[in-house]
């Protein structure tokens, strides 16, 4: 590259980074005057959550690419089972890894059985 396509280059990093830093920190102040046990956050909370039950739920019954040659009983189960591990551990790691763990079970040992 030459020395004025780098000083272009870096010019772009810095821009995003400023675009990307300055939102972060009007974020952090602009946490500081909300309420933690508040009605707005525990809306966004709520919505946080319906997005990625949607998701998941879209995962299960639309799925993409691999997902899409296994069999709908397996997602859902593995669907299923992840949340029921996630509510008995309170531990996001363990209900994606019952979900992953039961989804190549099913479909190495069960599969030919449907």
């Amino acid at each position: 590259m030459s020395a004025g396509a780098d000083g272009y280059l870096l010019l772009v990093v810095l821009a995003g980074g400023v675009a990307t830093y300055i939102w972060r920190a009007l974020g952090v102040f602009a946490a500081q005057a909300l309420d933690p046990e508040g009605n707005l956050l525990r809306w966004l909370g709520c919505v946080a959550t319906a997005i990625v039950a949607a998701l998941c739920v879209k995962l299960a019954l639309a799925p993409p690419q691999v997902l899409e040659s296994t069999h709908l009983l397996t997602r859902l189960g593995a669907l299923f089972g992840g949340v029921a591990a996630f509510y008995v551990s309170a531990n996001t790691t363990i209900g994606v890894g019952v979900s992953f763990a039961l989804i190549v079970l099913v479909e190495q040992f069960f599969r030919p059985a449907f």
